[in-house]
């Protein structure tokens, strides 16, 4: 018998890249982080992809990262932790304050892209954001890589940690993700539905190497990757049809 289980499916959405099809996109996820104004996003994105959210039933969150657009903050920055601090709260305070314009909560927080894999691997990094989290609204669950020490981290600090893994992207054996630059660094349709499959019923990943144990909350696909929309539609297919039930973030 098929076992009943359930998982959170997200997006990395409001990024407004050429890729993005964000309104598709929404059609299939459970949860969005909403670029807020660190490497993406405006004000009027955040808006639009929060009336979005709103619209079709998905929770809201933020996704914050250093304040580079120039490299999509997908490198990491020289910032002071001070500066880092402040830039944060002001990205989550401006979603904050749009979200109750247009009316949802922003209920959880995933740093973005150098940020994400910095907090993942430098403990530091991983109390800042605890701390500017506790400081605005210590309901609000943080994200973080599952297996990363980060989890254990938020925890500690009061917070409810959420364990993401990828769909879209091919791991290394370490668990860490291969590099974009490389060759089948990212997934194609069938082959994230496979990957989200092995993720959510038996809790492992097909690596560059072999296979790797991997529990996860969440799965995560990025609205920037090619045929995104394909991608989260095959996902969502696959699980349902082997009896995972979608379901957004919940404490």
């Amino acid at each position: 018998m098929t076992p009943v289980l359930t998982i959170d499916l997200n997006a990395d959405l409001g990024e407004q890249t050429a890729e993005s099809h964000d309104d598709e996109l929404m059609q299939y996820v459970t949860s969005a982080n909403i670029a807020c104004g660190g490497h993406a996003g405006d004000r009027d994105s955040m808006k639009r992809t929060l009336e979005l959210a709103l619209k079709y039933g998905v929770a809201a969150g933020a996704h914050p990262g250093y304040p580079d657009r120039q490299n999509f903050g997908r490198t990491t920055l020289a910032i002071s932790p001070a500066e880092l601090r402040t830039s944060l709260t002001e990205q989550i305070q401006t979603l904050r304050e749009i979200a109750t314009q247009v009316g949802i909560r922003i209920g959880h927080v995933k740093p973005h892209g150098a940020l994400y894999h910095d907090m993942n691997s430098q403990e530091k990094i991983a109390r800042l954001i605890a701390d500017v989290v506790r400081a605005i609204d210590p309901s609000m669950a943080l994200v973080a890589q599952a297996s990363s020490a980060s989890l254990a981290i938020y925890r500690q600090c009061g917070l409810t940690a959420i364990a993401e893994a990828f769909a879209d992207r091919r791991y290394e054996p370490t668990g860490k993700l291969r590099d974009r630059s490389l060759p089948d660094a990212l997934l194609a349709p069938q082959e994230a539905a496979a990957q989200a499959l092995g993720i959510a019923l038996y809790q492992r990943v097909t690596t560059t190497g072999g296979t790797l144990p991997i529990a996860a909350d969440t799965l995560c696909l990025h609205s920037d990757t090619p045929r995104a929309a394909s991608i989260a539609k095959s996902i969502r297919t696959a699980l349902e049809q082997n009896g995972v039930h979608l379901q957004k973030f919940t404490r």
